[in-house]
């Protein structure tokens, strides 16, 4: 079946990555057209498979555009995709729409005008503000189709569209690059040492992602572990375009705390299975629930345990005490403690990284996700 897909940025973070993992899958590919908001590393990743991409300002919701004015510049946009997505659908002979994210939202005006089944893959859970939620489900609602990454997803939106079937489909990981991976921290740092012990952090900045409950678990760890010179602290990833101030922010703030000198901000890294191989444990300290984080999959198929706040799908993914522990919200102190604890036993956290390994072998293959996505799709 031909297939439109539609993603709301072009970058290499989660839902970008399980875009590609379905563009691979047999079959998917040859009838495969995608359209992105924006120039990026996305787009040469998938020109690089034959794929056409279009690029085309879709009016990406996020909620900086709350505002008054912010929605009229939105619906602007909305109104100027769809006229050129209708024109693109036609002259392509597609079949059917797929939307990646719930902030593109133009998807249920293609299916109306146009007949083509619409397929809406959930990667986020959107709690705030309620009238966002509200509008969101009651477009969401319109898809032939609604698919989530994870229980806590799944149920949330479930419930947010009065009970209409979601269907649950997990990420799948490709082991290969997460295998034989070796890399030395001085690659990552420059005069880094290589018996140092790495904590670290990957993903957005955004606020709700928890950049800055790690920098206040740090400030308590060194506080409550005055001994420790050792531990290093890392944090990679940059903010989406517009965003940058976040980012910026985030590193003034590591250099007014006074803690540049063990906290390292690489921002955007597009070695990731290299840095993962250099980490010692993986933090996830997200202040909403994080739907299904890819870098866990990824910390996991590293041999890497995780400490993540206790929500979220980060639930379905970490097993407490086995492949990682939880670590409460807004907590830093008892944080602090939890990963005190498991950095004390260097041979612990060895055997929860294989755990993980097993687990992620098991429960989130690559075969796994093509087989689901070819029985829904």
């Amino acid at each position: 079946m031909k297939t439109l897909y539609i993603h709301g940025s072009s970058d290499h973070y989660g839902s970008a990555k399980i875009l590609l993992d379905i563009l691979r899958i047999p079959g998917n590919t040859e009838n495969a057209i995608v359209v992105l908001p924006h120039d990026g590393v996305l787009v040469e990743d998938i020109k690089a498979m034959g794929i056409p991409v279009y690029i085309m300002n879709l009016g990406v919701l996020r909620r900086k555009y709350m505002t008054p004015w912010g929605i009229v510049g939105r619906v602007y946009l909305w109104f100027s995709a769809i006229n050129k997505l209708k024109q693109l659908i036609a002259t392509q002979n597609i079949a059917r729409v797929y939307v990646n994210s719930s902030n593109v939202i133009v998807g249920p005006a293609l299916k109306q005008k146009n007949q083509t089944e619409l397929v809406w893959h959930l990667h986020e859970i959107v709690q705030q503000p309620s009238l966002l939620k509200n509008f969101l489900a009651y477009l969401i609602g319109k898809a032939d189709k609604i698919i989530a990454v994870s229980k806590a997803t799944q149920t949330f939106w479930g419930n947010a569209i009065n009970n209409k079937q979601v269907h649950l489909l997990y990420n799948g990981m490709d082991f290969s690059k997460y295998t034989y991976v070796s890399s030395e921290k001085t690659n990552m740092i420059p005069n880094a040492s290589p018996t140092e012990t790495w904590v670290g952090m990957i993903g957005r900045v955004q606020p709700w992602k928890g950049q800055h409950y790690f920098l206040d678990i740090i400030e308590a760890y060194l506080m409550q572990n005055p001994s420790d010179i050792s531990t290093q602290f890392i944090i990679a990833g940059d903010a989406y375009p517009g965003y940058e101030k976040l980012a910026i922010e985030l590193a003034l703030t590591i250099e007014r705390t006074g803690l540049h000198k063990r906290v390292t901000y690489l921002g955007y890294r597009s070695d990731i299975p290299q840095l993962l191989s250099a980490l010692d444990v993986l933090v996830l300290p997200s202040t909403s629930p994080d739907p299904l984080p890819t870098v866990v999959l990824e910390a996991m198929s590293a041999g890497k345990p995780v400490l993540a706040t206790a929500q979220g799908g980060a639930l379905e993914m970490v097993v407490d005490q086995e492949t990682g522990r939880f670590m409460p919200i807004e907590n830093a102190k008892q944080a602090a403690a939890i990963l005190a604890e498991l950095l004390h036993d260097k041979e612990r956290l060895k055997e929860m990284g294989t755990a993980g390994r097993i687990r992620v072998e098991k429960e989130f293959s690559a075969a796994a996700f093509a087989s689901n996505w070819s029985k829904l799709c």
